[in-house]
């Protein structure tokens, strides 16, 4: 035994969510023999934000998979990025207020803070109002104007304040990242120093 836990793992984060179905079913048993505790999503084709119809059809379409996962024993969750927190067309509602209404309790949120922040959305009011349905977190500053990811402590977000509210609201799992790091071991190194600092 490593002692290593697998809180969860991406699906397919780069092919279309019409082919998520494909990728859930080839890669789903692999997730399962190493415990993993949850799979997420992430919905990068833009036109399903176009309307409220279409975010209605991904929902559906996340229930599905969701209910898939869940005969594995495996959380799913959705990871947003920073175009969620745009206004819907015609409307004064962030397109993730209308997906977190459309879609039902079966799929979980994994938030990455730094991309509500460029959004320019407030991450501590969401995790607080996400309660229970955010499960995993993911610590990541940003230079919000770039909308670009930077080493932490470098950026524009609050992340000690980030990590008081979910840690108020129930969560377990706090995970770092850095899209597009320079020094990949020495950002891994900074972002565990940071994280190990907040215990």
């Amino acid at each position: 035994m490593t002692g290593l836990e697998v809180p969860g793992a991406h699906l397919g984060p780069f092919i279309s969510l019409d082919e998520q179905p494909a990728e859930l079913e080839r890669t789903i048993e692999s997730y399962a023999a190493v415990d993993c505790g949850a799979l997420a999503v992430s919905v990068g084709d833009r036109a399903y934000f176009e309307s409220a119809d279409r975010i209605a059809e991904m929902a559906q379409k996340l229930e599905s998979l969701a209910e898939t996962a869940a005969g594995y024993d495996l959380d799913f969750l959705y990871h947003n990025h920073h175009w969620e927190f745009q206004p819907l067309s015609g409307t004064d509602t962030a397109i993730f207020d209308v997906q977190m209404a459309e879609i039902d309790d079966s799929v979980g949120v994994e938030l990455d803070v730094g991309w509500v922040a460029a959004g320019g959305d407030d991450p501590v009011k969401r995790i607080e109002s996400l309660g229970d349905r955010l499960e995993i977190l993911h610590i990541k500053d940003v230079d919000i104007a770039e909308k670009r990811s930077v080493e932490v402590g470098e950026g524009d977000v609050d992340l000690a304040s980030c990590v008081d509210a979910a840690l108020a609201t129930g969560v377990d799992w706090f995970v770092y990242e850095h899209d597009e790091p320079s020094d990949p071991l020495a950002s891994l190194e900074t972002g565990a120093r940071f994280l190990l600092d907040l215990q």
